[in-house]
């Protein structure tokens, strides 16, 4: 899989930081300094943010009190808050995830499509036309109905909204093209090569947000990403669906946001948010803002819609880590303390083992013990020895994937994950079921959390 990263904004940007490669449509006349002020500061965070992603593929700074070594920490923490993986201290990195974030490739000049002479930049939907498909098209030569101007494209449908040489073809008419739509700030649409600014960008919230550029020195830790919704950063967001397509779609997409256990959100029937997709509105809930990214990030046992798999397609993580690369003085002291992977002191294997056995007697009551230690074999060799403790309470170690057990020395059984937690840290992973195996906790591992403390 080829996950994409805004690293494409800057092979446009690196040349003429100015939309130039874009056409602007006169819909933005009256925004058009605002949007170049926020493209600019875009292209410096999506800078900031190769920067960091460029230090921390090197080794950690030996000196724990350089400026070097403090900037590796708080990109490395960034990165594991947003897409949900760490950087090795030796260098290594976690090259599955590093070489597919670093991925990219520079969209033709005229766009996706080939249809044009450049992308689009309009502001507003107003400007769609609805032309029905006994409609005359505005932009044929020969003035036919749209359904013989575009019958290899019209189909059945009902007509089309047209804006200029652009088509949206809908199998009913009536009502508005929906673009812009109520918190709706903008819309990337690959198949048309056109991204829309709405109204939304222009409210005195949005336009009066200071620069994330002219504060990167004066925002400390302790100050949240939430507070950081400006236009330019709505423009990483966007830029992440543009650069990160195939050509027809996008595949940096807007997720459904999940709960702290890695559960789908909904909008309940009362408007609170709910995970029971039954008792809800049906309504997915979206991955935005640092709370959202984060929760996202955390691959909770392996779970189908979290991790790095996940996170690294969002594009409001490439948003948040953008802005928390740039962020100089932000050191994310109101997130717990990522564990940066390393293959030493921080590695940690769990590991299960059944018996029934006591002193080679067999006896009434089953065991599973629990083990850990810096490889599996290690881990294994705890378990097996019962150097740790019995987790089963009267059960095999099969039988713990049903149920949940009673923390014991530090360790408990629940839902399929093996936990261990010590003064520090709590960590966690799925070994399976069954006796005598054993799962990666730490050395990286993305299932891997972090207690809730602030170090």
């Amino acid at each position: 899989m080829q996950i994409f990263w805004v690293t494409a904004l800057l092979a446009g940007l690196a040349l003429a930081a100015d939309l130039n490669i874009w056409e602007v449509h006169h819909s933005c006349k009256e925004h058009l300094q605002m949007l170049q002020k926020a493209y600019d500061d875009a292209a410096e965070l999506a800078k900031a943010a190769i920067a960091g992603m460029d230090a921390v593929e090197q080794p950690m700074p030996v000196d724990p009190t350089s400026t070097a070594h403090s900037e590796w920490i708080r990109v490395g923490r960034a990165l594991g808050a947003t897409f949900g993986f760490l950087p090795d201290k030796a260098g290594n990195g976690p090259t599955r995830y590093m070489s597919n974030v670093r991925w990219s490739e520079n969209v033709p000049k005229q766009g996706y499509t080939g249809k044009f002479e450049k992308p689009l930049l309009a502001c507003g939907d107003n400007g769609w036309q609805w032309i029905g498909r006994d409609d005359e098209d505005p932009n044929d030569p020969q003035k036919r109905q749209l359904k013989e101007s575009r019958a290899a494209e019209i189909g059945g449908n009902a007509g089309s909204f047209v804006f200029e040489h652009r088509y949206k073809f809908r199998s009913s008419s009536g009502g508005t093209v929906g673009i812009c739509r109520q918190k709706i700030y903008a819309s990337t649409n690959i198949g048309l090569d056109m991204i829309t600014w709405c109204t939304s960008n222009w409210k005195p919230e949005i336009v009066e947000r200071p620069s994330p550029m002219e504060q990167k020195f004066s925002i400390k830790g302790g100050t949240y990403i939430e507070t950081q919704h400006g236009l330019a950063r709505i423009m990483v967001h966007e830029f992440a669906h543009w650069y990160g397509a195939d050509g027809r779609h996008r595949l940096v997409t807007d997720p459904g946001a999940v709960s702290d256990e890695g559960l789908p959100l909904y909008v309940g029937h009362d408007g609170n948010l709910t995970t029971d997709y039954l008792g809800s509105t049906k309504v997915n809930v979206g991955c935005y803002f640092f709370n959202y990214v984060a929760a996202l990030a955390r691959n909770n046992d392996g779970g189908i819609f979290t991790g790095p798999e996940i996170a690294t397609m969002a594009a409001d993580a490439f948003a948040v880590f953008a802005l928390m690369a740039s962020t100089v003085n932000m050191h994310c002291s109101f997130m717990p303390l990522l564990l940066l992977a390393t293959t030493g002191t921080n590695a940690l294997w769990l590991a299960t083992a059944n018996d029934e056995r006591i002193n080679g007697y067999l006896m009434d009551k089953r065991y599973c013990y629990a083990g850990r230690g810096e490889t599996s074999d290690d881990a294994l060799r705890q378990a097996n020895n019962h150097e740790g403790p019995d987790i089963g309470h009267g059960l095999l170690c099969d039988d713990l994937a049903s149920t949940h057990s009673k923390e014991t020395g530090g360790y408990w059984y629940e839902n399929g994950s093996l936990n261990y937690m010590d003064s520090n840290w709590h960590w966690y992973c799925n070994p399976g079921t069954g006796s005598n195996v054993a799962c990666d906790a730490g050395g990286g591992a993305p299932r891997k959390k972090v207690r809730d403390f602030v170090a």
